[in-house]
């Protein structure tokens, strides 16, 4: 019965903070002192919970030093004007009837290389959704093309920081993941591409606007080494570098491109690398402007809260109270539909990426381990699950974020076709792969 009690207090906390509009993580600190409670009540040492809690946020260090990166990652993209580059030779490359595919295309590669759905949809999206109002094309369906891509990124990269949660979660290395992502990526993608060709033939765009692309000219130098930052982001996992030193590697190359190309002060660098990209007044400095390692703050202290529950949950035999009910799922309908299912309540309640992660992994750990799996097949089932349904429910910040960043709404989401065939194929499909290789 406490374990019921603490977890609709949990429930209650986070929903009054997603309703007042307050920081997530005072919920989650609500929820770790009522587990905490729960603990002592059950004769638990405070001691012993304590160091249970620290053990967790040990797990998750690496990734919070990730997650820093990314944030100076973007801002450098920002400055150096390598996010620009691929936009403009994108556009200048797009032909009447291949707009559609085209936005997929090139958000799916920009996103691969950063890692984060935020930061593309708030550049590129909004510069690809731009031109698609001015040409003609339906915004709903040009949205869904682009939050395909965008999630393409946020699912498969080895930057992304909801790719190294979950490898950090579930003690995998997030290069086998990484391997076994783009296995179960090939059909989805594939699909996705053909169905968008289709849409983009018989939905050409009537006219580009060259105003974009002469705003680019004028507020930044065009030149191919800009495409440096985001080629050594593409080629450095190829040969098993480091994350950390892969991103050390970009953001070398942006400083340098940000200094000697397009002329920003070596102080103005480094205070947005802290802070984020303020540049200066122009027709592209709205889009701009943001990234820093102080903007991944909050996602940082949400991953360090949520760290500490599953030491707590085992220590204190929680989890043992609700494990009948995931293992009765798991004999009945599989272990892939019950992560569905988990992953969609989860989204649906705590409205946002992460906190559904690490609920889902902390409570289908012990049931796939029960069943014969193992680490890295939950790692891909929460990949082919939480990641992208966290993307499909309107009011969850992982959707309405970079839905409100190109000015659209939830009527996108039935064209984004990657964030359904990614679920859907893995589900049909599965059964043909071996994740103990």
């Amino acid at each position: 019965m406490d374990i019921l009690i603490t977890l609709a207090v949990f429930t209650a906390a986070m929903m009054v903070c997603i309703a007042a509009g307050l920081p997530l993580y005072c919920g989650l600190l609500a929820g770790y002192a009522a587990f905490l409670a729960v603990g002592l009540l059950r004769g638990c040492r405070m001691r012993r919970l304590l160091s249970l809690s620290l053990h967790g946020i040990r797990d998750v260090l690496p990734v919070l030093y990730i997650m820093l990166i990314i944030g100076v990652l973007t801002a450098t993209w920002r400055m150096s004007g390598t996010i620009l580059y691929f936009v403009y030779y994108g556009v200048r490359l797009i032909t009447p009837r291949l707009f559609i595919v085209t936005a997929f295309l090139l958000t799916s590669l920009v996103a691969y290389a950063l890692g984060t759905s935020f930061g593309v949809s708030a550049t590129v999206g909004v510069i690809l959704m731009a031109i698609a109002r001015s040409g003609g094309v339906s915004p709903a369906l040009a949205a869904g093309a682009i939050f395909s891509g965008v999630y393409f990124g946020d699912r498969g990269s080895p930057v992304s920081s909801a790719a190294n949660v979950v490898a950090a979660l579930t003690h995998t290395d997030i290069y086998g993941n990484v391997r076994w992502m783009h296995r179960t990526a090939v059909l989805p993608f594939a699909l996705t591409a053909l169905l968008y060709a289709v849409l983009s033939w018989f939905n050409p765009i009537h006219s580009i606007d060259p105003a974009m692309l002469t705003a680019i000219r004028q507020d930044f130098t065009i030149t191919h080494l800009l495409a440096v930052p985001l080629l050594l982001m593409l080629v450095l996992p190829m040969c098993k570098a480091p994350i950390w030193l892969t991103c050390a590697c970009s953001i070398g190359a942006a400083g340098l491109l940000s200094v000697f190309v397009q002329g920003i002060a070596p102080e103005v660098f480094f205070k947005a690398c802290l802070f984020g990209y303020q540049p200066a007044a122009g027709a592209l400095g709205s889009l701009l402007q943001g990234g820093g390692a102080f903007s991944m703050v909050e996602v940082i202290v949400i991953v360090l809260i949520s760290s500490t529950y599953s030491g707590l949950f085992e220590e204190t035999g929680m989890l043992r109270d609700i494990a009948a009910l995931f293992d009765r799922s798991v004999s009945r309908v599989g272990r892939f539909a019950t992560a569905l299912w988990l992953s969609a309540a989860s989204v649906a309640v705590f409205c946002n990426q992460t906190i559904a992660s690490i609920i889902c992994i902390t409570l289908l750990r012990e049931p796939y381990h029960r069943t014969g799996a193992g680490d890295r097949e939950l790692a891909i089932d929460m990949e082919n699950s939480v990641i992208v349904i966290a993307g499909l429910v309107p009011w969850c910040i992982a959707c309405s974020a970079p839905l409100a960043f190109m000015d659209a709404g939830p009527a996108a989401l039935p064209w984004a076709f990657y964030l359904w065939l990614v679920p859907l194929c893995h589900w049909a499909v599965k059964k043909h792969f071996d994740f103990t290789k």
